[in-house]
């Protein structure tokens, strides 16, 4: 496995461990993703009740230009429209960007919002165990993360 992949692939264990270590039970690496019909690096959430998230995970060395981040949300977006021919019940694509030298919590949260403009935010500030204190399952969890995003 190449240098780049291992990176990529350290990057997606940290993000689920991180996930799961602020009480999110249903997180999983989708391994291999990246061909075609690919529908994301890593889904949390996969009940009919509550809408999936699909996480697009990118591990960069380099500051990213606009251009980049914008193909980034594009192919989050690709990946949200394949999950959804086989499972209708996908909030929203995410796009996850490690930034070199931070820990997890320090990777920028990068979407689309409701009126299609680009929103980014740490991720730390959005998910941590602090925002969830109050919610006693996964699906309250879920739900909550989404009315986060939703601003």
């Amino acid at each position: 496995m190449s240098y780049a992949k291992q990176k990529g692939t350290k990057y997606e264990s940290d993000i689920v461990k991180y996930f799961t270590d602020c009480g999110f039970i249903t997180v999983r690496r989708i391994p291999l993703s990246g061909a075609a019909g690919d529908k994301g690096d890593i889904w949390i959430g996969e009940n009919p009740v509550v809408p999936s998230l699909v996480l697009e995970c990118k591990n960069y060395a380099k500051t990213l230009t606009y251009k980049q981040v914008e193909d980034f949300i594009q192919e989050a977006h690709t990946e949200y429209k394949n999950a959804i021919k086989t499972d209708v019940n996908v909030f929203k694509a995410l796009l996850l960007v490690k930034i070199l030298n931070l820990g997890i919590a320090d990777s920028w949260l990068i979407f689309k919002n409701q009126r299609g403009i680009t929103m980014r935010c740490r991720l730390g500030d959005v998910v941590n165990k602090g925002n969830f204190i109050n919610c006693s399952t996964e699906n309250e969890r879920i739900e909550h993360l989404i009315d986060l995003l939703r601003g």
